[in-house]
Protein backbone atom coordinates (compact mmCIF):
# COMPACT_ATOMS: atom_id res chain seq x y z
CA UNK A 1 0.00 0.00 0.00
CA UNK A 2 2.71 2.56 0.77
CA UNK A 3 4.47 1.67 -2.65
CA UNK A 4 1.01 2.72 -4.76
CA UNK A 5 0.47 6.07 -2.74
CA UNK A 6 4.16 6.74 -3.61
CA UNK A 7 3.59 6.11 -7.10
CA UNK A 8 0.43 7.44 -6.83
CA UNK A 9 1.95 10.95 -5.54
CA UNK A 10 4.65 10.65 -7.99
CA UNK A 11 2.07 10.43 -11.20
CA UNK A 12 0.15 13.89 -9.29
CA UNK A 13 3.76 15.33 -9.64
CA UNK A 14 4.27 14.62 -13.29
CA UNK A 15 0.59 16.03 -14.38
CA UNK A 16 1.10 18.77 -12.14
CA UNK A 17 4.61 19.51 -13.76
CA UNK A 18 3.24 19.07 -17.53
CA UNK A 19 0.14 21.28 -16.39
CA UNK A 20 2.69 23.79 -15.55
CA UNK A 21 4.27 23.36 -18.90
CA UNK A 22 1.46 23.26 -20.70
CA UNK A 23 0.41 26.44 -18.99
CA UNK A 24 3.65 28.37 -19.53
CA UNK A 25 3.61 27.46 -23.38
CA UNK A 26 -0.11 28.40 -23.47
CA UNK A 27 0.89 32.17 -21.77
CA UNK A 28 3.55 32.53 -24.00
CA UNK A 29 2.21 31.97 -27.03
CA UNK A 30 -0.80 34.11 -25.98
CA UNK A 31 1.61 36.90 -25.24
CA UNK A 32 3.53 36.19 -28.53
CA UNK A 33 -0.06 36.82 -30.24
CA UNK A 34 -0.88 39.64 -28.35
CA UNK A 35 2.60 41.16 -29.65
CA UNK A 36 2.44 40.54 -33.00
CA UNK A 37 -1.11 41.39 -33.09
CA UNK A 38 0.31 44.77 -31.53
CA UNK A 39 3.04 44.95 -34.16
CA UNK A 40 0.57 44.51 -37.13
CA UNK A 41 -2.05 46.85 -35.94
CA UNK A 42 0.73 49.49 -35.16
CA UNK A 43 2.23 49.13 -39.05
CA UNK A 44 -1.38 49.52 -39.84
CA UNK A 45 -2.32 52.81 -38.02
CA UNK A 46 1.16 54.41 -39.16
CA UNK A 47 0.55 53.33 -43.04
CA UNK A 48 -3.05 55.23 -42.76
CA UNK A 49 -1.18 57.99 -41.34
CA UNK A 50 1.46 58.17 -43.67
CA UNK A 51 -1.09 57.94 -46.56
CA UNK A 52 -3.62 60.41 -44.82
CA UNK A 53 -0.27 62.73 -44.66
CA UNK A 54 0.59 62.48 -48.30
CA UNK A 55 -2.86 62.52 -49.38
CA UNK A 56 -2.91 66.03 -47.39
CA UNK A 57 0.38 66.83 -48.89
CA UNK A 58 -0.99 66.30 -52.43
CA UNK A 59 -4.23 68.52 -51.46
CA UNK A 60 -1.94 71.09 -50.05
CA UNK A 61 -0.02 71.25 -53.71
CA UNK A 62 -2.93 71.23 -55.91
CA UNK A 63 -4.83 74.24 -53.68
CA UNK A 64 -1.38 76.05 -54.35
CA UNK A 65 -1.47 75.29 -58.00
CA UNK A 66 -5.20 75.98 -58.39
CA UNK A 67 -4.22 79.08 -56.51
CA UNK A 68 -1.03 80.30 -58.07
CA UNK A 69 -0.76 83.49 -60.68
CA UNK A 70 -0.95 82.11 -64.05
CA UNK A 71 1.89 82.75 -65.94
CA UNK A 72 1.23 85.53 -68.43
CA UNK A 73 3.41 86.16 -71.78
CA UNK A 74 3.73 90.25 -71.76
CA UNK A 75 2.45 92.09 -74.81
CA UNK A 76 5.38 93.40 -77.16
CA UNK A 77 6.29 96.83 -76.04
CA UNK A 78 5.17 99.64 -78.28
CA UNK A 79 8.04 101.87 -79.04
CA UNK A 80 7.36 105.67 -78.00
CA UNK A 81 6.13 107.77 -81.25
CA UNK A 82 8.66 110.22 -81.93
CA UNK A 83 7.21 113.78 -83.62
CA UNK A 84 8.89 114.98 -86.41
CA UNK A 85 8.01 118.41 -86.87
CA UNK A 86 6.48 119.12 -90.30
CA UNK A 87 8.41 122.55 -91.68
CA UNK A 88 5.95 125.07 -92.77
CA UNK A 89 5.43 124.20 -96.73
CA UNK A 90 4.68 127.90 -98.18
CA UNK A 91 4.44 126.07 -101.52
CA UNK A 92 0.97 124.43 -100.07
CA UNK A 93 -0.28 127.55 -96.86
CA UNK A 94 0.45 130.36 -99.20
CA UNK A 95 -2.02 131.71 -102.42
CA UNK A 96 -1.48 134.62 -104.71
CA UNK A 97 -3.02 138.19 -102.97
CA UNK A 98 -3.36 139.60 -106.37
CA UNK A 99 -3.24 137.71 -110.30
CA UNK A 100 -1.35 140.29 -111.90
CA UNK A 101 2.78 140.72 -112.51
CA UNK A 102 5.62 142.04 -109.94
CA UNK A 103 6.77 145.48 -111.18
CA UNK A 104 8.99 146.22 -108.38
CA UNK A 105 10.90 143.74 -106.47
CA UNK A 106 12.20 142.89 -102.69
CA UNK A 107 15.64 145.50 -102.04
CA UNK A 108 18.00 145.65 -99.18
CA UNK A 109 19.67 148.44 -101.16
CA UNK A 110 18.61 151.80 -101.84
CA UNK A 111 16.31 152.71 -104.69
CA UNK A 112 14.77 156.07 -105.92
CA UNK A 113 11.13 156.36 -104.60
CA UNK A 114 10.55 158.79 -107.40
CA UNK A 115 6.56 160.29 -105.94
CA UNK A 116 8.49 161.26 -102.24
CA UNK A 117 11.92 162.01 -103.95
CA UNK A 118 13.69 159.76 -101.81
CA UNK A 119 16.30 157.00 -101.95
CA UNK A 120 15.88 153.90 -99.87
CA UNK A 121 15.10 150.25 -99.44
CA UNK A 122 12.12 148.64 -100.92
CA UNK A 123 11.28 146.28 -98.24
CA UNK A 124 8.61 144.96 -100.41
CA UNK A 125 7.20 143.47 -103.68
CA UNK A 126 4.79 145.68 -105.99
CA UNK A 127 2.08 142.83 -107.62
CA UNK A 128 0.22 145.21 -110.73
CA UNK A 129 -3.75 145.01 -110.94
CA UNK A 130 -6.51 147.11 -112.10
CA UNK A 131 -8.04 149.43 -110.07
CA UNK A 132 -11.11 147.97 -107.68
CA UNK A 133 -9.79 144.38 -108.31
CA UNK A 134 -9.98 142.10 -105.44
CA UNK A 135 -6.87 141.06 -102.54
CA UNK A 136 -6.96 138.47 -100.94
CA UNK A 137 -5.40 137.38 -97.64
CA UNK A 138 -2.10 135.18 -98.74
CA UNK A 139 -2.53 132.88 -95.64
CA UNK A 140 -4.60 132.11 -92.78
CA UNK A 141 -4.13 134.49 -90.22
CA UNK A 142 -5.14 136.91 -87.76
CA UNK A 143 -5.90 140.96 -88.58
CA UNK A 144 -4.07 143.14 -86.16
CA UNK A 145 -4.16 146.34 -87.86
CA UNK A 146 -6.49 147.89 -90.65
CA UNK A 147 -6.42 151.63 -91.31
CA UNK A 148 -6.27 154.23 -93.60
CA UNK A 149 -2.68 155.80 -94.07
CA UNK A 150 -2.64 159.48 -96.00
CA UNK A 151 0.43 157.86 -98.08
CA UNK A 152 -0.54 154.24 -98.10
CA UNK A 153 -4.48 154.18 -98.55
CA UNK A 154 -5.57 151.42 -96.37
CA UNK A 155 -3.01 149.14 -95.11
CA UNK A 156 -4.08 145.82 -93.54
CA UNK A 157 -1.90 143.59 -91.68
CA UNK A 158 -2.70 140.01 -90.95
CA UNK A 159 -0.12 137.85 -87.77
CA UNK A 160 -0.29 134.07 -89.46
CA UNK A 161 1.01 130.96 -87.44
CA UNK A 162 4.64 130.49 -88.55
CA UNK A 163 4.80 134.12 -86.49
CA UNK A 164 5.09 135.98 -89.87
CA UNK A 165 3.26 139.51 -90.34
CA UNK A 166 1.74 140.48 -94.01
CA UNK A 167 1.28 144.22 -94.72
CA UNK A 168 -1.14 144.40 -97.92
CA UNK A 169 -0.97 148.49 -98.57
CA UNK A 170 -2.40 150.45 -101.95
CA UNK A 171 -6.15 149.33 -100.72
CA UNK A 172 -9.38 151.43 -101.51
CA UNK A 173 -10.83 150.00 -98.71
CA UNK A 174 -11.37 147.25 -95.91
CA UNK A 175 -13.32 144.27 -95.52
CA UNK A 176 -11.59 143.25 -92.19
CA UNK A 177 -11.12 145.19 -88.80
CA UNK A 178 -8.33 144.35 -86.44
CA UNK A 179 -9.19 140.74 -84.38
CA UNK A 180 -10.87 138.95 -87.14
CA UNK A 181 -9.54 135.82 -88.11
CA UNK A 182 -9.04 135.06 -91.89
CA UNK A 183 -8.48 132.35 -94.10
CA UNK A 184 -6.14 132.73 -96.82
CA UNK A 185 -7.64 133.42 -100.12
CA UNK A 186 -10.32 135.29 -98.68
CA UNK A 187 -11.02 138.70 -99.95
CA UNK A 188 -10.19 141.74 -97.60
CA UNK A 189 -10.00 144.82 -99.83
CA UNK A 190 -9.68 146.08 -102.97
CA UNK A 191 -6.97 148.21 -105.14
CA UNK A 192 -6.52 151.87 -104.56
CA UNK A 193 -6.76 153.58 -108.31
CA UNK A 194 -3.26 154.93 -106.89
CA UNK A 195 -0.64 154.36 -104.29
CA UNK A 196 0.27 157.90 -103.37
CA UNK A 197 3.98 157.50 -102.34
CA UNK A 198 4.03 155.07 -104.89
CA UNK A 199 2.51 156.69 -107.71
CA UNK A 200 4.75 156.86 -110.29
CA UNK A 201 3.36 152.76 -110.88
CA UNK A 202 0.17 151.83 -112.26
CA UNK A 203 -2.49 150.42 -109.87
CA UNK A 204 -0.78 147.90 -107.73
CA UNK A 205 -0.33 146.26 -104.18
CA UNK A 206 2.44 146.89 -102.27
CA UNK A 207 3.01 143.49 -100.20
CA UNK A 208 5.32 143.43 -97.20
CA UNK A 209 6.00 140.44 -94.98
CA UNK A 210 7.98 140.37 -91.82
CA UNK A 211 9.10 138.33 -89.39
CA UNK A 212 11.03 138.38 -86.03
CA UNK A 213 11.12 142.57 -87.16
CA UNK A 214 13.37 141.76 -90.03
CA UNK A 215 11.43 142.37 -94.03
CA UNK A 216 11.42 139.02 -95.36
CA UNK A 217 11.06 138.91 -99.32
CA UNK A 218 7.38 137.74 -100.28
CA UNK A 219 8.11 136.51 -103.32
CA UNK A 220 10.03 133.59 -101.65
CA UNK A 221 6.61 132.47 -99.89
CA UNK A 222 4.55 132.81 -103.32
CA UNK A 223 3.37 130.43 -105.94
CA UNK A 224 4.70 131.28 -109.27
CA UNK A 225 3.11 134.88 -110.41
Amino acid sequence: MAGLGKRAANAYAGIRNWLMEYAYLVTLGAVMMVIAGAALYTGHLRGEQEAAAQAAAKAHETQESAGATPCVTPLPTIAPLTLTKVSFSPKIAVVQPLDGKIVRGFSREPVLWEALGVVKAHAAIDIAGQEDCAVASAMDGMVKEAAMDALWGWRISIEHADGSVCVYAGLSCAFVSAGENVVRGQEIGRLLEQVPCEAELAPHLHFERWKDGVAQDPEEILPDL
